[in-house]
């Protein structure tokens, strides 16, 4: 089995594994080390509010805080994707709308895969994230242009970055 070893759980506990679920394709062991990464951020030291301009990384633990909720991710790129699956739920149409931002080259999302990148398709198999059954995103992005990206998400949903979506860094 490639190294992978099967664990029963309950089906409560499968059901919480579940509800953690950033998109369909990521594996049910991603949402558990997720999961974990909790316990280290709960020993972080003081949050910095990161913004595409913001204070140079120093440890690389982050989480994302939608509407309060305070949610621990792996890394920069997992923040981004739970940022935009809360906002999805509060805004349907914001994939609609963020299929519109990009240049003729390249879209923030689109229906396909190949969609994303129009003059380079060939990256579609590496960088686009299936974030929902009918919508994927683009995650070959830099640090700012996550937090950038994000930014603009936010926006389009209609709500304020820095207050209803939080991005720190511990």
């Amino acid at each position: 089995m490639d190294g992978l070893t099967e664990v029963a759980v309950s089906l409560a506990t499968y059901k919480a594994i579940e509800a953690q679920r950033l998109s369909f394709s990521e594996s049910h062991d991603s949402i558990i080390r997720r999961a974990l990464a909790e316990r280290t951020m709960k020993r972080r030291r003081t949050p910095v509010l990161l913004s595409a301009r913001g204070a140079p990384r120093r440890r690389g633990r982050v989480a994302v805080a939608l509407f309060g909720r305070e949610q621990p991710v792996l890394n920069l790129r997992d923040a981004y994707l739970a940022a935009l699956t809360g906002l999805a739920r509060h805004t349907p149409v914001l994939f609609e709308r963020m299929a519109e931002q990009g240049s003729p080259r390249r879209r923030w999302a689109a229906r396909s895969a190949e969609a994303l990148y129009v003059t380079a398709p060939h990256l579609a198999a590496q960088f686009a994230h299936q974030i929902t059954p009918d919508w994927f995103v683009d995650t070959n992005l830099s640090r700012a242009q996550i937090v950038a990206r994000m930014e603009t998400a936010t926006r389009l949903a209609g709500y304020r970055f820095g207050e209803d979506v939080v991005l720190v860094e511990a």
